[in-house]
């Protein structure tokens, strides 16, 4: 936590959202505030799998803020291409740079890796980890939230 609180305000809450729900930071880039605020599903870039989001109060409540001085659809809108999503790879630059000054070995799929291991540690339950990642096999979704093993 103390890496994503070093991250400008957008990018810290991409990474807080992939922690909070599993998503891979390409599916959180391309969030509306419908599929945050009002539960609109969402279709997964990789998979196609469709998901209905359970977004933390806190973070809904920070983002309604959002909302309400951009009045607009996307939650994280390029600066350098308005109608179009912040790059996955401006995202990556920040955390390796933070990570670099802190000597870290973090990247942003990291989060859903804390995601995968939290929920394991919660439930016990490969399987339960296994849905909430919408992974098809199970020895990935071990390696997921097995991570802090290695």
């Amino acid at each position: 936590m103390r890496l994503i609180s070093q991250m400008p305000e957008t990018y810290k809450v991409a990474l807080l959202l992939s922690l909070e729900t599993g998503l891979r930071i390409s599916d959180v880039l391309g969030l509306t505030f419908s599929q945050v605020l009002w539960s609109a599903p969402v279709r997964e870039r990789k998979t196609g799998k469709t998901v209905v989001l359970d977004v933390p109060a806190y973070l809904k409540a920070s983002l309604w803020g959002w909302w309400l001085d951009r009045q607009r659809e996307l939650v994280f809108e390029s600066k350098k291409a308005p109608g179009r999503p912040v790059s996955r790879s401006t995202v990556y630059r920040w955390v390796r740079r933070v990570a670099q000054a802190e000597k870290a070995h973090v990247s942003p799929h990291t989060a859903r890796k804390i995601f995968a291991v939290e929920r394991f540690r919660e439930s016990g339950s490969l399987e339960q980890v296994q849905e909430a990642l919408r992974h098809d096999r199970p020895e990935t979704t071990a390696l997921y939230a097995l991570s802090d093993k290695f």
